[in-house]
């Protein structure tokens, strides 16, 4: 039997699903606190493939919406999420009036938008009062802890990060950013360790990833040696810290 290739929307999915295993208890314990099944309409900003969306529909009985700037999200996750409507739509212009939605959630977003303050913004515009605005994770690599330090791998992958558009050090920035768009906000942050053979198993399941993101900033050969440097740490047990934070944003009423 022949074996089917996977698209570039499969592995996109297949991504997008263990980041939302990464950071799953997370998204629970902030779903209770924005008191997400009572909500009556919620928006996910920024939800790619639709697997945190998916998540989202099944723990509320009110009407949930998924939007995103990539048109070939929209279309992958309306087919494979039927029930729930999908919008093709610019974060910092949602196609949506005022107070159209009770809760608004965002998850691995902010870092990626051109103007992080504007999604901000515009995601509290269609806030109702009495609404919260929900950032689930947003990485800060620049608190990034690890044993031992591999300084070449880490800041290849910032620079390739950057490279694409990526705010590396956005965490850091999620209350000042939610305060200047008006909102009162809570927040805090979550810190997964790394280590062993959980460590070993998320590093040679992002390999292909890694040597991608490494050879877009260098030499192939350079590249190879990096990425087979932090390949031997990783075995020897190496430890990795990377901090999430969260905020959650009150609109008053």
């Amino acid at each position: 039997m022949v074996k089917r290739r996977r698209s570039s929307l499969e592995e996109t999915s297949e991504f997008f699903t263990n980041q939302a295993e990464w950071t799953a208890p997370m998204r629970r314990y902030l779903y209770r606190k924005a008191g997400l099944r009572r909500r009556a309409a919620v928006l996910d900003a920024g939800c790619g493939t639709g697997e945190v969306t998916a998540e989202i529909a099944g723990l509320t009985g009110g009407s949930v919406t998924g939007v995103d700037f990539e048109t070939r999200f929209i279309e992958y996750a309306a087919e494979r999420h039927p029930g729930i409507r999908f919008i093709h739509a610019d974060c910092e212009d949602l196609p949506f009036d005022d107070g159209a939605f009770d809760l608004v959630t965002c998850h691995f977003l902010l870092m990626w938008v051109p103007k992080p303050a504007r999604a901000v913004v515009e995601m509290a515009r269609v806030l109702e009062p009495g609404g919260i605005l929900l950032a689930c994770a947003e990485p800060d690599y620049g608190g990034r802890v690890e044993y031992p330090e591999h300084p070449e791998f880490t800041a290849a992958l910032d620079s390739s990060l950057s490279r694409k558009g990526a705010d590396v050090r956005l965490g850091r920035r999620l209350g000042v950013l939610f305060r200047e768009a008006g909102l009162g906000v809570e927040v805090g942050v979550s810190a997964t360790v790394w280590d062993g053979e959980l460590l070993e198993q998320r590093f040679e399941g992002k390999k292909s990833k890694f040597r991608r993101d490494l050879e877009a900033v260098l030499e192939r050969d350079e590249a190879g040696r990096v990425l087979g440097e932090e390949s031997a740490q990783v075995k020897a047990g190496k430890m990795l810290m990377v901090p999430l934070f969260w905020a959650l944003g009150f609109k008053s009423e």
